[in-house]
């Protein structure tokens, strides 16, 4: 979420989402549950621009606008930046081997 945050890149991304928000009418997309949490995220819900994110279709307007929590630039936690911690030490060996670039 840092490097959104520099340059013009949230800028670009926010005009790009409200143009093709005009575009289409109001209409974010073909879904409604989507569109709702599209609504309550722009309205300052982080859960929802969670939700949103995690829910969205890879690359969609959905997404975009999630990640930047409608503007508001808040932490969305992707799977980059979410510690694993899964309570089982197996996996948890298995997935610092994986971070640390062992593809075994």
């Amino acid at each position: 979420m840092t490097c959104a945050a520099e340059g013009d890149l949230l800028q670009d991304l926010m005009d790009d989402a409200v143009e093709d928000i005009i575009s289409s009418g109001g209409k974010y997309g073909d879904d409604p549950y989507l569109d709702s949490l599209y609504d309550q995220c722009a309205d300052g819900d982080n859960w929802a621009c969670q939700t949103l994110w995690e829910e969205s279709p890879i690359d969609s307007e959905y997404e975009s606008f999630a990640l930047t929590c409608g503007g508001r630039n808040c932490e969305i936690e992707t799977p980059n930046t979410v510690p694993w911690g899964g309570g089982s030490l197996d996996l948890d060996a298995l997935y610092e081997d994986c971070s640390d670039g062992n593809d075994d």
